[in-house]
């Protein structure tokens, strides 16, 4: 298929812009090493590991990470001169995946709330009051407090890709609610055919946001909780 340069270009131009924007929001990243990191528990205390609510919080996050989708790729049909993602129903549900974790501040989920637990147990260095979770080199060193620096500043690169993304509009006024204050914008981008550009980009975001996650996702994995079972 022939597709028309102007649109190889504007998303060659979409794409560039999305990744400048991620390279300036983990700029504040450092290059601690997390390759061979191990996980030490301890907890002496008379109290369980996690509590109910947090080992509820944790399964299910586990949940919905292994299973958020990660849409990079994607395919232009055109009929009749006009040109269309085949993925856009997957692209727009493949975002709405994503609601919960780093957008709805309410959720058990969101990473705000989930990363607060564990961080809480990473800084505890007194077992006998609740769980202390130790983190050690390929040297046998203690990197605690390394890593935790570590996972503040993905936290804060996370804010960063989120502040410079439409997230707010595509949740608040085209994917899941249609508030009057996104109105005039959701119709421009509608009829132009803006939106298809627009929920690519954002689907980007949050893949990247995925990564920045995925040392927590190890931490919470650390401690047993029910798995998903077979068939």
């Amino acid at each position: 298929m022939n597709i028309p340069p102007e649109i190889l270009n504007k998303l060659e131009d979409h794409q560039n812009e999305t990744q400048s924007i991620v390279q300036k929001s983990t700029e504040c990243l450092t290059d601690f090493d997390t390759s061979n990191l191990r996980f030490s528990c301890k907890i002496s205390a008379p109290v369980p590991e996690l509590t109910p609510g947090e080992r509820n919080s944790s399964m299910v996050f586990v949940f919905r990470y292994d299973h958020l989708p990660h849409l990079t790729d994607f395919t232009i049909d055109g009929n009749n001169g006009q040109y269309y993602l085949r993925e856009i129903g997957d692209i727009r549900a493949g975002i709405n995946e994503y609601r919960s974790i780093f957008w709805n501040n309410d959720d058990p989920i969101y990473y705000g709330k989930i990363s607060n637990i564990y961080r809480t147990k990473l800084v505890n260095r007194d077992h006998s009051k609740g769980l202390s979770i130790t983190v050690l080199n390929a040297e046998n060193e203690d990197v605690t407090l390394d890593f935790v620096k570590h996972l503040d500043l993905q936290k804060k690169a996370i804010r960063n890709i989120i502040k410079a993304s439409d997230f707010d509009y595509l949740f608040n006024g085209a994917l899941q609610h249609s508030s009057m204050q996104h109105s005039k914008r959701l119709i421009k981008d509608y009829y132009t055919g803006e939106m298809n550009y627009i929920l690519l980009r954002n689907m980007m975001f949050a893949c990247y946001i995925k990564d920045l996650f995925q040392d927590y996702y190890r931490v919470i994995n650390i401690l047993s909780f029910p798995r998903m079972g077979g068939l």
